[in-house]
């Protein structure tokens, strides 16, 4: 399910690197969303960027170490 998303809208979820104030200027993750709020958060993130001449990108090759 995720993945035509993924494709339709040329972002990824999961894991964000943002500056803060890009973070509380977009108002943070929508947490009356279930599910997709990553999605939603990178869409808004990605806008974000463009009205402020910046670009979202996704960072390739890289992991993650978790508990």
């Amino acid at each position: 399910m995720l993945l035509p998303l993924i494709l339709k809208y040329r972002v990824t979820g999961g894991l964000f690197w943002c500056r803060r104030r890009d973070f509380e200027a977009i108002g943070g993750f929508n947490e009356d969303f279930v599910s997709l709020e990553d999605l939603d958060f990178a869409l808004r993130l990605k806008a974000h960027g463009r009205t402020t001449g910046r670009r979202f990108s996704t960072l390739r090759g890289g992991h993650i170490v978790t508990s």
